[in-house]
C-alpha cells in the first residue's frame, strides 16, 4: 500500500488532496494493485475556518484527517503521520503544494512496482503567479535564488546535494529506522527569536549535531544601549522558517 502523508498547519489542503483522490481514481487498475490511502496531519491549526475546510477531507474516498494533541514541529508531525500510515511506502507532499504534472501519482506508483526502489526524491518549482505580493518575502526570494540548483538536470549532477521533504517518497522500513530528528524544537511562535537547540548526543554526551549560530539585533528602538540583541543557535534545516518568521517581523522579545 502507497500511503500519501501531507503535514498541514493553517494551510488548507482540500485543493491538493481532491487533486490526488482525482489522479488515483484515474488509475484504477495500478492504483488498485497498490492500495492508496490518504492522511493529512494537523499540527494544531488556529484557523478556524481553514479545520472547518479540512475536515471536508474526510468525506473523500479513502482520505482522513488527523490531529496532533500539541504542536509538534516540522519534524515530529512527520514522524506522526508515519506512525499513523498502513502503507508499505510513504510519500510526504507540504500541504501548500500543487500537482504541476498530471501523472504525478501514476510516477511514483510505477517507480515501486516491481522495483527494488527504497527512495524517490521528487522535485518542485517555484510558483510565480503572485510574485508581486512575495518580493519582499526572504524565503521566496532565497527559494527564487536556489530554484536552478533544484531542477532535475541540476540535481542529477550532483544527487546527493540537496533533499527537501515536499515531495519525496521512502519505503516505510527504511523510514522507521532513520526517521525524522524531532529533538531540535522551536519555541511558541510568539517568542521565536530564541530557539532552543538540543541535538543528539555521543557516547560520551557531547552534542553530534551541527547548528548554526545567529544574532538578531532589533533597532526598534534606537541603536547603540537601545538595541536589543538575541544570539541562538538553531538548525540548518530551520534557518528558512527563521528568514520567512523575520519578515513578518519581530514581535516579543522575552
Amino acid at each position: 500500500m502507497l500511503s500519501i502523508l501531507i503535514p498541514t498547519y493553517n494551510d488548507s489542503c482540500l485543493a491538493l488532496t481532491n487533486e490526488l483522490q482525482r489522479q488515483i481514481d484515474k488509475l484504477q487498475t495500478s492504483a488498485n494493485r497498490v492500495g492508496v490511502e490518504v492522511i493529512v496531519a494537523d499540527d494544531c491549526s488556529t484557523n478556524s475556518a481553514i479545520i472547518e475546510e479540512n475536515n471536508k477531507i474526510n468525506s473523500l474516498h479513502n482520505c482522513r484527517v488527523i490531529r496532533a494533541e500539541h504542536n509538534l514541529g516540522r519534524a515530529g508531525i512527520r514522524n506522526f503521520l508515519a506512525d499513523n500510515a498502513k502503507g508499505d511506502w510513504l510519500l510526504f507532499i507540504d500541504g501548500d503544494m500543487k500537482m504541476k504534472n498530471d501523472r504525478f501519482i501514476e510516477k511514483y506508483i510505477d517507480s515501486i512496482i516491481d522495483t527494488e526502489t527504497q527512495v524517490v526524491y521528487g522535485g518542485y518549482s517555484i510558483d510565480n503567479s503572485n510574485e508581486d505580493y512575495l518580493k519582499g518575502n526572504l524565503r521566496y526570494k532565497a527559494e527564487r535564488e536556489a530554484e536552478a540548483k533544484k531542477t532535475l538536470s541540476a540535481r542529477l549532477q550532483h544527487p546527493y546535494n540537496h533533499f527537501h521533504t515536499a515531495n519525496f517518497l521512502i519505503s516505510s522500513c527504511v523510514f522507521h529506522k532513520i526517521r525524522f530528528n524531532d529533538k531540535m524544537k522551536l519555541p511558541p511562535v510568539q517568542y521565536y527569536a530564541h530557539i532552543q537547540a538540543c541535538g543528539d548526543k555521543d557516547e560520551e554526551g557531547k552534542n553530534i549535531s551541527s547548528l548554526i549560530g545567529i544574532k538578531l539585533l532589533d533597532y526598534t528602538n534606537g541603536t547603540g544601549d537601545k538595541t536589543v540583541s538575541v544570539e541562538a543557535n538553531i538548525a540548518p534545516d530551520e534557518l528558512m522558517y527563521v528568514f520567512s518568521r523575520l519578515n513578518q517581523g519581530v514581535n516579543v522579545f522575552d
